[in-house]
């Protein structure tokens, strides 16, 4: 991926410059464990049941968790930034590629 990367951006990467956070394929469920807290009547319940906010971080959370991406350094960043046409070209043809690989694999 790192070749490829390279290849389209036109300049040697090194392997400090990109970190791919891929999630294990098949992966379903990463929500963050339930939390109980003490209702002022003395009872223990769900904290996502008692609030809407904390059951959407989590739902967030898990959207999140479930996403392939990109980081880069900042040199890499700055070039990319530079040229709006050419970092969309960059990363449509990173799309195609990982999109072809997933097919492949499946």
């Amino acid at each position: 991926m790192l070749e490829k990367m390279s290849k389209e951006l036109g300049y040697d990467l090194a392997d400090s410059d990109v970190l791919f956070d891929v999630p294990k394929i098949g992966k379903t469920h990463d929500m963050l464990p339930a939390l109980y807290v003490r209702d002022p009547d003395g009872h223990y319940r769900i904290l996502t049941d008692l609030s809407g906010v904390v059951a959407s971080l989590c739902q967030e959370f898990e959207n999140l968790t479930k996403k392939s991406r990109i980081y880069v350094s900042p040199l890499v960043r700055e070039k990319l930034n530079t040229d709006k046409k050419e970092a969309d070209r960059i990363e449509n043809a990173f799309r195609d590629f990982l999109s072809l690989r997933a097919k492949k694999e499946s």
